[in-house]
Parts: structure tokens; sequence; C-alpha cells
């Protein structure tokens, strides 16, 4: 008997979610320029000018990336995962070692463990080439895939991406691992 056909399922970008990821970094912005207004001292002064900077580059980054992925940006395939604010590329299920939730201050990511010759061979974003280091401080070692700005709930991302994983695994296309936590 034939296992059933796995389907893919593609994830697209919320224009609702990108909308309020952008006033976000409006009223970050705008209260940290408030800070240097306020002019409270050097530490209040320096603290409002990193905000600026700062909260006001992250909207510049939104802003960027909402205009460079629209439509579909996350790929969940029988073949393997793919989200475009990631890497090009698809990863294949043979080459994720294990999938796990990774939960700070209420925000969940997840994370696909792949070897270290899948970080090379990817054409990583600059955001996540660039917070590789940090997310691996963080206890997070492996690409780190949100759910923030999808039409998707993190949970309904998790679990087509284990369905997908383990049809993928069970069908002798893996590593043998199996999902962390399920």
């Amino acid at each position: 008997m034939n296992a059933p056909q796995q389907s893919t399922v593609e994830l697209s970008t919320s224009p609702a979610g990108i909308a309020r990821l952008l006033l976000l970094g409006v009223l970050m912005t705008a209260a940290s320029a408030w800070l240097v207004v306020l002019d409270g001292g050097v530490l209040m002064t320096v603290t409002g000018w990193v905000g600026v900077v700062f909260f006001g580059g992250c909207g510049v980054l939104w802003v960027a990336r909402a205009v460079r992925l629209r439509g579909r940006v996350v790929t969940i395939s029988p073949e393997g995962f793919r989200d475009l604010r990631v890497a090009r590329e698809v990863v294949p299920w043979s080459e994720v070692l294990e999938i796990s939730t990774w939960t700070h201050s209420g925000q969940q990511v997840m994370v696909l463990r792949v070897p270290d010759e899948v970080w090379d061979r990817l054409s990583l974003t600059v955001i996540a080439r660039s917070s590789r280091r940090a997310n691996r401080a963080l206890g997070v070692d492996g690409l780190a895939i949100s759910a923030q700005g999808l039409r998707a709930t993190y949970p309904q991302m998790f679990e087509a991406t284990v369905r997908a994983a383990s049809a993928a695994w069970e069908a002798g296309h893996g590593p043998g691992a199996r999902p962390a936590g399920s």
C-alpha cells in the first residue's frame, strides 16, 4: 500500500502583519526621539539616539523586506523547506537533523538544525548570516524561522513542517532523526 502523497504548503506574507511591524517601528522610533527632545541628561539623550538609530533602522529593513518579499515566502514541500527571508534555496529534509521550538518572551521561533556544510552552501540573507552568532549564543543553533508577518500562526507552520519532514524521514529521505518535542 502506498502512503498518501504529501502536498506542498506555501505561506504568504500578511500585509496586516507587516503593517503592525512597521507601526511598531515608527512608535519605537518616535518614543526614542522623544527621549532626545526631553533633554533629561546625557544617559537619556544617548539612549534616545541609540533607539532612534536602532528602531529607525529596523523600520527601514522591514519596509525593504516588505517591498522585496511579497506573496509566497515560505514553502514546505515533500522535498524540503524554504524561507526566502533566510535563503533562496530549498533545504532538503535529508539535511535537517532536528526541528524544535525556541521561545523567548512569548515569541516562538522554529529552529531547523542543519550541519555546518548546509550553512556554507546556502545563499543566506544578510539578516540570517549576521544573526547566526547571536542566535547561537541564545541557544538557537540552526535556521531560525518565525511566523511573524505571515498569514499563518506559528503552530500551523510548525505542524506543517513536522508533518512534511516526518513523511520524508519515514520514506527514508532523512538522517533518521525525529522532530524534537513531537
